[in-house]
């Protein structure tokens, strides 16, 4: 399943940087927007039990990590730009919380 979730992985990453225009967008927010789309894909996929569920969850708390307080970061630092303003308001605020 490791293998799945590393194609599944690199596809999103590939997605988002299309979709979002890798050049048009500074360093901190593509890195950002790239973490947290997938970070949000995973949450979306966790399976009822076993061991597949437990692996998942693994790969959330590792692509989650810390994702909640780069975008207070990041709004912080581009409050003024509203393109990003708008691109980042799209993400939860508060994921990590249990």
């Amino acid at each position: 399943m490791t293998a799945r979730y590393s194609i599944l992985a690199v596809l999103l990453l590939a997605l988002a940087q299309a979709a979002y225009g890798q050049d048009q967008h500074p360093n901190d927010i593509r890195e950002f927007v790239q973490q947290r789309d997938l970070c949000d894909h995973l949450r979306g996929e966790i399976p009822d039990q076993g061991d597949e569920q437990s692996q998942v969850i693994d790969d959330i708390n590792q692509q989650c990590r810390g994702t909640d307080a780069e975008l207070q970061r990041l709004k912080l630092k581009y409050t003024h730009n509203t393109l990003f303003e708008h691109l980042l308001n799209q993400y939860e605020p508060d994921i990590e919380s249990p």
